[in-house]
């Protein structure tokens, strides 16, 4: 995906591609886009789940980028 791909993505599209390449490895999976950059929010139930969702985010982001995916079996609400 180039920066101008992920300009004209909206949170939803966002959201569905990265459900459809993680292949279920995150769940509960929001994206929030604000101006100062995007929200990635969700459960992994490892931590190679969680890297996976912020590269492939990190790879068709603009901007920044904030991660506040958990992992392991004691996730807390976010």
């Amino acid at each position: 995906m180039s920066n101008d791909a992920a300009l004209t993505l909206s949170a939803e599209q966002a959201e569905a591609i990265l459900l459809e390449r993680l292949c279920g490895r995150v769940r509960d999976l929001r994206v929030f886009l604000r101006a100062e950059g995007a929200v990635l929010r969700g459960v992994a139930a490892n931590y190679y789940g969680k890297q996976m969702a912020q590269h492939l985010a990190a790879a068709g982001a603009a901007h920044a980028l904030e991660r506040a995916i958990v992992y392991g079996q004691r996730s807390r609400r976010l």
